[in-house]
């Protein structure tokens, strides 16, 4: 194992945080990147605003950020970074920098895991201001950072191993995405059939009474297992469950309506805590897949208020009007909602497991404890 070289965040290249101001979203356009849309270790473009042309030359007048420039969140949601992608035209948003890496000393794909892994991590919470209502880093001081690196050829090698689970991760991502969509043309083909048109209110039963909201300090002292959610994905972790069973969640502000004026919708299952930012759903005159397809296919934007902070609310929410598959064929598009589902679900567990071994690995390759030829031999059983 080589020896790895003890260096500074300003060694791995220059740092750059975008305007500290909000420009006006539009339809289409170049990318506003929303802190929201970095989610361990991805960039998640569908959940980034747009800017207008005019607007994008104000905000990148000081940097534009390029393929395989480090992202990362400086205020709320500490600790989340991403690479960004190859011709994607973005400008930085609110509280989110990036480093524009000297890649004669850091390779981009391992400098990512190296910022996710726990020894940074461990830094970042270390150097974490706590505000009386954001909790932020000094970009000011995060050049004098610790960090400390490889041989770039070791930085590769180490990246593709744990990268090959990524790509693993990725691709059966793909095939989920591709079950939905293809459950949604059964639907779809079915109503053309014959459908009905009912409120959400009256097919669907609404938990959000039962909703609790835990502060990142609350979660800190919850260590578990059992999924945090909010309204656009899971956040975190906790110790114990709020509910246990299939539920379909709605986003409630903040991330609530997609481009194409779809909501923001999650399919969860197993024990699991949602915050207050999603509406929680269960089906009642439908089963909670087949409510989850629908909504996935429904238009919410007329339901939207708020300019800042949009907000979905449940009584809106309930007066959305939904197409149902008429009685005739509800049985057999029930059928297939459950066999595509629980194949959904079966690859979205073969997900969990890839990316526990990669969270396995990942601070035993970075602290040098374990070989990049073991590690390899572990991956090669699996992708």
């Amino acid at each position: 194992m080589s020896e790895w070289t003890p260096l500074t965040w300003a060694d791995l290249g220059m740092t750059f945080d975008g305007p500290h101001a909000t420009p006006v979203r539009v339809d289409e356009g170049p990318y506003f990147l929303n802190i929201s849309s970095l989610n361990s270790g991805r960039l998640d473009l569908g959940l980034s605003d747009h800017v207008s042309e005019e607007h994008f030359a104000q905000w990148t007048r000081r940097v534009t950020p390029k393929t395989d420039d480090l992202l990362f969140s400086y205020e709320t949601r500490l600790g989340e970074a991403a690479l960004m992608p190859a011709d994607t035209r973005a400008c930085l948003g609110r509280r989110m920098a990036l480093l524009r890496i000297d890649q004669s000393v850091a390779d981009p794909r391992f400098l990512l895991y190296y910022y996710l892994s726990p020894s940074f991590q461990d830094v970042i919470k270390r150097e974490t201001i706590h505000g009386a209502t954001v909790e932020r880093i000094s970009l000011s001081t995060m050049g004098a950072w610790p960090v400390s690196l490889p041989p770039l050829a070791e930085q590769r090698a180490i990246a593709e191993v744990l990268g090959a689970l990524d790509d693993k991760i990725a691709a059966n991502g793909k095939v989920a995405g591709t079950l939905l969509d293809l459950l949604s043309a059964k639907v779809a083909q079915a109503m053309a059939h014959g459908s009905d048109t009912s409120h959400l209110g009256d097919i669907a039963s609404f938990h959000n009474r039962l909703r609790v909201p835990l502060s990142s300090r609350d979660r800190e002292t919850r260590t578990g297992s059992v999924p945090y959610y909010g309204a656009a994905g899971q956040l975190d972790t906790v110790d114990t469950h709020l509910f246990d069973m299939p539920l379909t969640l709605v986003g409630e502000d903040g991330s609530v309506v997609n481009d194409d004026g779809s909501p923001v919708t999650q399919y969860v299952w197993g024990p699991s805590w949602v915050n207050n930012h999603a509406h929680v759903l269960t089906g009642k005159a439908l089963s909670t897949e087949l409510l989850f397809v629908l909504l996935r296919g429904s238009k919410v934007q007329d339901l939207v208020t708020g300019a800042v902070q949009p907000k979905l609310s449940m009584g809106a929410l309930k007066r959305l009007s939904l197409r149902l598959p008429g009685p005739a064929h509800l049985p057999r598009v029930e059928a297939s909602a459950s066999s595509h589902m629980a194949l959904h679900r079966s690859i979205a567990e073969e997900n969990a497991t890839l990316a526990a071994i990669r969270d396995a690995l990942l601070p035993q390759l970075m602290s040098g404890k374990l070989r990049v030829r073991e590690a390899e031999r572990t991956v090669e059983a699996l992708v």
